[in-house]
């Protein structure tokens, strides 16, 4: 029905650059007006990415990202995003010093 037309948004982390995040919501949302993205429910259990890493590497091939931000920010905000996975990656958790530390 055209008059109960409606529209969902996730709201993005309350620690993500909200003029990013919403400048790519919003591309992506007239993208699909403009090439008129059929809307059909979906039975696909594609999961989002579970990590950081994962994020970025989903990221690095959205053509969508990268003309929304420009080469620039886009390029930009991944060195920030790997830097902050590596920061993380090197840390040693509570369950790794709980699981090992008595071992040794």
């Amino acid at each position: 029905k055209e008059n109960s037309t409606r529209i969902e948004i996730r709201s993005p982390d309350s620690a993500c650059n909200p003029y990013l995040s919403f400048a790519v919501m919003l591309a992506a949302g007239l993208k699909g007006i403009e090439e008129k993205y059929p809307l059909e429910p979906s039975n696909d259990k594609q999961l989002l990415p579970s990590n950081l890493n994962e994020a970025i590497a989903v990221m690095e091939k959205s053509q969508l990202v990268r003309e929304t931000l420009g080469e620039h920010v886009f390029e930009y905000v991944l060195r920030n995003k790997r830097a902050e996975w590596q920061d993380y990656r090197r840390q040693v958790s509570a369950y790794e010093l709980d699981r090992y530390l008595p071992v040794l």
